[in-house]
């Protein structure tokens, strides 16, 4: 009996130590590709900056010491995206391209995932970029959702695309703080009884 109330008691404190503890952060390396149409005669083409400067498609940056803190959202500008045309503009500027983005970690282990979304010309030369949605990859550490902002651009102006990071924490550390929940009402329930 003394035992198992031990156990608990080591139980608790740790579930007490891992809710009210410091926020780990963690360091993400790796790398974004970000591919998109580049062919004007087949609807409305846009590129975008590497980490040189220079105007490519595709477009491969780095990311070095990406400090990123559990269940904290982290915002980063990602990268910058033109309208890679000049009038007159023909009518299948209108018809949605494709664009996508590659995320390829290298640590804290190595894992990928892709974002997609859509690019469009509208009636006043201008374009909008819309992303389809959020990606979320699994890493030893926990769980890293990444979401794109959607943006407008054009010829003469460019868009800035912004990365929001939101790690949540390993589900076994969830399942152990649950695990000491649930001990701690049949230890309330058996002392009340």
């Amino acid at each position: 009996m003394l035992r198992i109330a031990m156990l608990r008691t080591v139980f608790a404190i740790g579930a007490l130590l891992l809710i009210t503890g410091p926020a780990r952060a963690i360091l993400y390396n790796g790398s974004y590709t970000v591919t998109s149409n580049g062919n004007p005669a087949v609807g409305l083409s846009v590129t975008t900056i590497n980490d040189f400067g220079s105007f490519v498609n595709p477009t491969t940056n780095s990311f070095t010491g990406l400090n990123v803190t559990n269940g904290v959202a982290h915002f980063t500008d990602l990268f910058q995206i033109f309208a890679n045309e000049s009038p007159p503009y023909s009518g299948n500027d209108l018809v949605p391209q494709s664009i996508t983005v590659t995320f390829n970690f290298t640590s804290p282990s190595i894992v990928s995932g892709i974002i997609s979304g859509t690019t469009v010309g509208v009636i006043n030369d201008d374009a909008f970029l819309h992303w389809a949605g959020p990606i979320n990859l699994i890493f030893p550490t926990g769980k890293l959702t990444i979401s794109l902002s959607d943006t407008p651009f054009g010829d003469s102006f460019n868009g800035v695309v912004i990365a929001q990071f939101i790690p949540e924490p390993d589900t076994l550390l969830l399942l152990f703080a649950g695990l000491v929940g649930v001990l701690a009402c049949r230890k309330k329930k058996a002392v009340a009884v």
